[in-house]
């Protein structure tokens, strides 16, 4: 959806499209702000990505139940069952277990995350949609 909306937009800005020039000085600008959002999206995934694997790979349930008994967010320690069964993580646990491991802005900083990037896909389909 992204690629189809930043196209129309570009389609939409005034140049002068008998010159060949000003075409190709816009589809050099289209590429570099193509770029720079696509690059910024791909870095923010791999650190995501890059996290999650840190933070849970081959991680039990007891050593999860562990981290947050100990932490200052204790209270959450018992959404994990005290078991030795690989941590099985959805997006309420993930935010649990990354704020026992790097403490509580990092809970809110992944709600704030989520809640991001919900909002930009509804606006981005609804763009999108109109072009």
């Amino acid at each position: 959806h992204n690629i189809y909306l930043h196209s129309a937009l570009v389609k939409s800005r005034e140049i002068d499209r008998t010159r060949r020039a000003d075409i190709r000085e816009a589809n050099m600008y289209f590429l570099i702000e193509a770029a720079i959002a696509l690059s910024v999206s791909f870095f923010i995934n791999l650190f995501v990505v890059a996290v999650f694997g840190q933070a849970f790979y081959q991680q039990t349930n007891q050593a999860a139940f562990n981290v947050c008994a100990n932490s200052s967010l204790h209270d959450y320690a018992k959404i994990f069952p005290r078991n030795n069964l690989t941590v099985a993580v959805d997006i309420y646990q993930g935010g649990v277990i990354l704020g026992c491991l790097f403490g509580p802005a990092a809970l809110y900083i992944w709600a704030v995350g989520l809640l991001a990037a919900g909002q930009s896909s509804t606006m981005t389909g609804t763009y999108a949609g109109q072009f």
